[in-house]
C-alpha cells in the first residue's frame, strides 16, 4: 500500500504545527511533521510520500525542480518522501496527476491518501484510491507517541472538538539544541 499526504493539508490539523506555519515558521513546522512521520509506529506513514505546494515557499532558496514524471523536486527525509509542486501549481494538482497514472496501471486501490480536501478526496475515491483524513491520521500522529507524566496514554482518545497537541516550543528548542540546529534554518536529511 503506498501512502500519499497532502502535506500543508496535514501540518494544518496538528495543534501547534499549525500555529507555527501560520506564524511564518514554513521550515519549521515541516520539518516537524516529517520528524513526526517518520517515528510513527505505523510503516505506511514511515513509508509515505508526502507533496508540498511550491507557492508557499521562499522560491529563491530552492534550486529549480528536476525533470521527473511528476515535474517536481523530490528529496527524502528517511523513509519519508517529500516532493514540492513545481513553480505555479498546487500540490492538489500534483496528486491527482500521480493518481492519473495509478490508474493507468491499474494501481490506484494500492493508493491510500491522506487529505482533508474533500474536491480532491472525492477526485482520488473516483479513481479507486483509499481516503484517509487529515484529522485520522494527526490523531494517529499525536496518540502515538510515548506517554509523559501528567499525559493521556496513546490508548485515550482527544475529546472530539479539541486541538489536537504538537510538541511544544521548549520542546522543539531542546531538539533543536541537541542536534545542534537553529530556529528555521534549512537542513538536508
Amino acid at each position: 500500500m503506498e501512502t500519499l499526504i497532502d502535506g500543508y493539508n496535514l501540518l494544518m490539523k496538528i495543534g501547534r504545527l499549525a500555529d507555527k506555519l501560520r506564524g511564518g515558521e514554513i521550515m519549521r513546522s515541516r520539518e516537524m511533521l516529517l520528524y513526526m512521520l517518520s517515528r510513527s509506529k505505523r510503516k505506511d506513514l514511515n513509508a509515505a510520500t508526502v507533496v508540498f505546494d511550491s507557492t508557499r515557499l521562499k522560491l529563491g532558496k530552492l534550486p529549480p525542480p528536476e525533470g521527473t514524471t511528476w515535474r517536481v523536486k523530490r528529496e527524502r527525509s528517511g523513509t519519508v518522501g517529500v516532493v514540492f509542486s513545481p513553480p505555479g501549481v498546487e500540490a492538489d494538482e500534483v496528486i491527482k496527476e500521480y493518481l492519473e497514472e495509478r490508474a493507468l496501471l491499474k494501481k490506484t486501490e494500492r493508493v491510500r491518501l491522506v487529505t482533508s480536501d474533500r474536491a480532491l478526496a472525492s477526485y482520488a475515491r473516483s479513481l479507486g484510491a483509499r481516503i484517509e483524513t487529515s484529522d485520522e491520521c494527526a490523531r494517529h500522529l499525536v496518540g502515538h507517541r510515548r506517554p509523559r507524566h501528567g499525559r493521556k496514554t496513546k490508548h485515550e482518545r482527544p475529546e472530539p472538538g479539541k486541538e489536537l497537541a504538537a510538541p511544544s516550543d521548549e520542546e522543539v528548542e531542546a531538539w533543536l539544541r541537541y542536534f545542534d540546529m537553529e530556529g528555521d534554518a534549512a537542513f538536508e536529511f
